[in-house]
């Protein structure tokens, strides 16, 4: 009996630290650049482009934002935002191995924008740090 319970405890041991590896690997793998093209009104695509810089560990460092927009009646034309990036949720209900950074830009330091990595990429989240609804894929895929 000793020894079941032993296995178990055991086993119950290891889904932990593999859930823990599970968030360390995902922190490490932050870093990078992501893209996405969301459809636009007045233009064939808007191209956005999130990179994340950062030295190890990877819980921070800095970013920019590109948006481009592609074929618009006024052109094509772009912006690009830069600031910093933490990472400030490791769970936030939304699930265990769930991570959510925060962006702070430059050129606006009381504003944070949210982002979960998830789904393949890192996906846009409200300012209440949950999930939207969008009527378009929010999710910026890992090049």
């Amino acid at each position: 009996m000793r020894n079941i319970i032993a296995i178990i405890l055991l086993f119950a041991g290891m889904s932990t630290w593999a859930q823990t590896m599970t968030v360390n690997q995902k922190i490490a793998s932050l870093p990078g650049t992501y893209k996405h093209k969301r459809p636009c009104k007045n233009c064939t695509g808007v191209e956005n482009t999130l990179t994340l810089y950062c030295k190890v560990p990877a819980n921070g460092g800095n970013y920019s934002y590109k948006e481009e927009y592609i074929n618009s009646i006024n052109g094509d034309h772009s912006s690009e935002v830069t600031g910093r990036w933490k990472i400030v949720d490791t769970a936030a209900g939304l699930d265990e191995s769930s991570i959510i950074i925060g962006l702070t830009a430059n050129n606006k330091p009381g504003k944070t924008e949210y982002y979960m990595l998830g789904n393949g990429g890192i996906e846009q989240l409200d300012p209440n740090k949950k999930q939207i609804d969008p009527p378009f894929n929010l999710v910026l895929k890992k090049l």
